[in-house]
């Protein structure tokens, strides 16, 4: 070959790498007067304010996002409880690496004083209202972080799930099974995609067998899911006295089985508690209507995940009322309750084999 010919042929090679290396910002979250921001979520948006990346700062506050592709973008980065802040836009482009550095003013979000007075009404978004707004953005924050740490190869969990069945006429256990699980990262509680819910529902009816699937973080962050709901607010009473509820429930025209349901935030530190759900066009007494409960915690680092959760449904035989897929389950006669769920006992990080 001829020698200014492999030199070009060599240069060219060369250039492929860094066509094809990720474009990426990093850098550092502090709140001003205080530090830095541990567990921060720190997301790049496109210039409309669509999420198009996040990650999750370190204990040191430092962050690494990477973008889907060149583009013009800027970064929003908050932590619960306080207001968040943004970067001045930037373009990035095809293999760049930027660093930017961003500060919290420690500005106390809380929600005490939020108020569900009045008749509910569907609104479209949960950003429709101050007051619903409000809300949902310290409950998003809590999701959109549970989702970055299922992502993390680096936590492992040790988590124990059970089945459970008893009789309804005298309450006596038919089963009692459990199992013991390590894993590391993922999370133990996980929904299918958010298309397929869309399309098929959140109840499946096929050769005589009925499934139910529950809504994960990832699900109630997604605009599929958000645009087939209505939104309005719940004041927290008895056991979920002192807590504000952001409730959902499938859009009027939703024909397909869907969940209604209500996120649970104190407050007061406005972290997100738990969330719980039922489900629609699934007729039974209502002691036996299928429903499911998730509990959030925040670990000291930071991280957020799913500590707890079971659902609940009718030992029974159910009719399927309709077409394939728009159908309504009908529960005769109820003969106990089956239970399904799971908890964490132990969270560890994997690299080091200590709970971090």
């Amino acid at each position: 070959m001829h020698l200014r010919r492999f030199a070009a042929l060599c240069a060219a090679l060369a250039v492929v790498p860094a066509l094809l290396a990720a474009q990426e910002v990093q850098g550092r979250v502090t709140v001003t007067g205080a530090g830095t921001a541990a567990g921060a979520l720190v997301e790049l948006l496109d210039l409309a304010g669509r999420p198009a990346a996040s990650a999750a700062t370190d204990s040191a506050g430092a962050f690494r996002v990477t973008a889907p592709g060149a583009g013009s973008y800027r970064l929003r980065a908050g932590q619960i409880g306080y207001r968040s802040g943004h970067s001045a836009p930037f373009s990035l482009a095809a293999g760049e690496r930027r660093v930017i550095s961003l500060s919290i003013t420690p500005r106390v979000v809380t929600l005490e004083g939020v108020s569900a007075a009045g008749r509910p009404r569907c609104e479209a978004t949960p950003t429709s209202g101050e007051a619903l707004a409000r809300v949902w953005e310290e409950a998003r924050k809590a999701l959109a972080l549970t989702v970055r740490t299922a992502a993390d190869s680096a936590i492992g969990y040790d988590f124990a799930t059970y089945i459970r069945t008893t009789q309804t006429h005298n309450d006596s256990i038919l089963e009692d099974t459990t199992n013991v699980v390590r894993m590391i990262g993922g999370i133990p509680f996980t929904s299918v995609p958010v298309g397929e819910l869309d399309q098929l529902g959140f109840v499946r009816a096929t050769g005589g067998k009925v499934t139910f699937f529950g809504p994960d973080a990832e699900v109630l962050l997604s605009q599929r899911f958000l645009s087939a709901h209505c939104f309005s607010l719940r004041q927290g009473s008895g056991a979920d006295a002192g807590l504000i509820g952001l409730a959902f429930e499938p859009v009027p025209t939703r024909q397909r089985p869907d969940v209604k349901g209500v996120l649970w935030l104190d407050a007061k530190s406005s972290e997100l508690r738990h969330l719980e759900w039922e489900y629609t066009r699934v007729r039974t007494p209502d002691k036996y209507a299928p429903r499911g409960r998730a509990e959030f915690v925040r670990l000291p680092g930071g991280a957020w995940l799913i500590r707890g959760w079971w659902l609940r449904l009718p030992a029974a035989s159910a009719r399927v009322l309709g077409r394939r897929d728009r159908f309504t389950l009908l529960y005769d006669r109820v003969e106990g309750t089956r239970e399904v769920g799971g908890s964490v006992a132990r969270v560890w990080a994997a690299k080091r084999g200590a709970v971090p």
